[in-house]
């Protein structure tokens, strides 16, 4: 880094290293409405981020991720430059996106807000376990037109070519922009680590390159300042890949501004763009389930908002697919879609996606929770509520939390266990 930066910037950087991280949260467009947003900006001081007119830095005092609203999905406790790349994507309502490194999903949420949900978004993970806690996180923003893979780039890449309009690849690297925060990545680091990143970047960089339509969009990023995983990986690219042109790129170092370290690199690929159908057409179109195969959903329907979009019967849960979803069969799937309802012998259950995916001008039927009441539902409590009896979307300040059932002046509580919180977590 001395030689990189010179001898005087260096010593900024090496000083900047020894300060407290920065926090910040970006608030979730599907669910946090402006009145809310305002809120919160004056009752924990919050301050913009340059780089993302959603995102905020929060002083040390406040607690955001001990918030009710925080389990609502109203906000994603977000680092400041990780929000970066996804802005400089640009992704627009009705774009086929990819996210090819997801986990843990701060990028792929913000893609998701911009998106608004229209388009489809492929969000992939290939480690399991973080998988797993990409899909909760989507569930928790309000996700709805998202499909999650849990996949190689050269397995999606074969199943996709020339597919999306704009892909995020968030590449896994050496991690030296994590120092600060995190000292098990001190502790991580190797030139050889180093150099395996970089080998490995390469190969995910040219899956990406396979699946991008032309005149698409790809962005590049990591979150080290290694050259060799940065600038030099952009070179790299390039040689190998005449049709990219290089837009823009930049590193976001945390003695030149608030943050943690990002590099991003923007490129468009040459030619004309395929129009969606076309691509949608190579592969076998996705069959919607007969309707004599899906439950009477006649009386749960009066309680819950469904949007357009494709119904398909996956075991015992009834899934909405957005139309124009690409056929996905010989891919490991974590979910796809919304779920909306799961299959009880005779009987239909709301999703608590279903829930969590509901605008807030889209909900039928609520039961508005107060604080107290909303942690209590948050760590899986039944209280006495006077609304309507019947399914209904639990809400805390206009945000749906999940599913309810009241009957005899009870709330009974449908919050998922997984996802339920000890009293200690809100001490």
């Amino acid at each position: 880094m001395k030689m990189s930066l010179g001898a005087e910037e260096y010593s900024a950087f090496r000083e900047a290293l020894g300060e407290p991280p920065v926090r910040s949260l970006r608030f979730n467009a599907l669910k946090a409405g402006d009145f809310l947003r305002d809120e919160l900006i004056e009752r924990w001081a919050l301050s913009p981020v340059p780089r993302c007119p959603d995102a905020y830095f929060y002083p040390e005092d406040a607690r955001p991720g001990k918030d009710p609203l925080h389990e609502a999905g109203a906000y994603y406790i977000q680092e400041a430059s990780a929000a970066a790349p996804a802005e400089v994507l640009r992704v627009s309502p009705g774009e086929y996106v990819l996210d090819l490194c997801a986990a843990p999903g701060g990028k792929s949420t913000q893609l998701a807000a911009a998106m608004r949900g229209e388009g489809i978004l492929v969000s992939n993970e290939i480690v399991p376990s973080r998988c797993s806690i990409l899909a909760e996180n989507m569930e928790r923003c309000g996700v709805s037109n998202a499909i999650i893979t849990r996949e190689s780039p050269d397995v999606l890449a074969g199943h996709f070519p020339g597919f999306f309009d704009a892909i995020l690849v968030d590449a896994p690297c050496s991690g030296e922009g994590m120092f600060r925060k995190n000292p098990e990545a001190c502790e991580q680091w190797s030139p050889q680590n180093v150099e395996l990143c970089a080998e490995r970047q390469d190969d995910i960089l040219d899956s990406a390159a396979a699946m991008l339509s032309p005149g698409g969009r790809l962005c590049y990023s990591t979150c080290t300042f290694s050259e060799a995983e940065d600038e030099d990986a952009v070179e790299r690219f390039l040689e190998r890949h005449g049709d990219f042109t290089l837009v823009t790129s930049d590193k976001i170092m945390p003695h030149r501004e608030a943050g943690e370290g990002q590099f991003y690199a923007l490129f468009t690929k040459e030619g004309t763009p395929v129009p969606a159908q076309e691509r949608l057409g190579r592969s076998r179109k996705v069959q919607p389930a007969k309707s004599s195969s899906l439950p009477d959903m006649t009386d749960i329907l009066q309680s819950f908002y469904i949007p357009e979009g494709i119904l398909v019967l996956q075991k015992d849960t009834v899934v909405l697919l957005p139309e124009g979803a690409p056929d996905t069969r010989g891919l490991k799937i974590q979910r796809a879609g919304l779920p909306l309802f799961t299959v009880k012998k005779n009987r239909l259950e709301p999703h608590h996606a279903l829930a969590m995916a509901t605008p807030a001008d889209k909900i039928k039927k609520s039961a508005p929770l107060d604080e107290a009441q909303a942690i209590s539902y948050i760590k899986g409590e039944s209280f006495p509520c006077d609304a309507e009896p019947g399914w209904c979307i639990v809400t805390y300040r206009g945000v749906s939390m999940g599913t309810a059932k009241i009957a005899g002046g009870t709330l009974k509580n449908h919050y998922p266990k997984g996802l339920r919180r000890p009293p200690a977590f809100f001490s």
